[in-house]
């Protein structure tokens, strides 16, 4: 809300709405244990508790049993599948990227069309960036590489950038 309250008031969508499009988003199926809901008896779940601050959206719920969603409490739907011990398709490729050297990943980075970006390190002196970390890579590409993408890098003999060495400048040099 703004200092003299002049902000629009935003709709809230009623909930019959988002019921139907989140059912017809997951095709009806529990997002907890993956099995087929009855359409009279299922529950909207949410990824981010209401206790917690989530919003009643589309985006942050999902279909799922009386049941799951009593089980799950306030855990987010991926905590609840770990705990449960379901592997996604995205733990797998993280998995599978972590096994790839940064020479790959900066490989298979480009031939997604992923942009990763280091980091500028400002110290008393002078201001330079770093090469982005493996981890980096790792969080931008599980989320557009595929398994298969992962083989056919690795499959690639890669060679190793050559290393550019950088004038040290001194505290006399300007």
């Amino acid at each position: 809300m703004s200092f003299w309250g002049d902000e629009p008031q935003r709709r809230r969508e009623n909930r019959a709405i988002i019921k139907r499009k989140v059912w017809a988003r997951d095709k009806g199926i529990c997002q907890l244990c993956l099995q087929k809901v009855d359409s009279q008896d299922w529950t909207l779940a949410h990824n981010k508790a209401r206790v917690k601050g989530g919003n009643l959206t589309v985006a942050n719920t999902f279909v799922a049993h009386y049941s799951c969603n009593s089980s799950q409490g306030t855990s987010s739907l991926r905590q609840t599948r770990r705990a449960t011990g379901f592997i996604a398709a995205e733990d797998k490729t993280r998995k599978a990227l972590r096994g790839m050297s940064v020479v790959q990943l900066r490989t298979l980075a480009v031939r997604k069309g992923v942009k990763v970006r280091g980091t500028v390190v400002e110290d008393l002196i002078s201001t330079y960036r770093t090469a982005p970390s493996k981890v980096k890579y790792v969080n931008a590409l599980s989320k557009k590489a595929t398994l298969r993408d992962i083989a056919a890098v690795k499959a690639l003999k890669v060679e190793k950038p050559k290393k550019r060495r950088r004038r040290q400048k001194g505290l006399l040099d300007w």
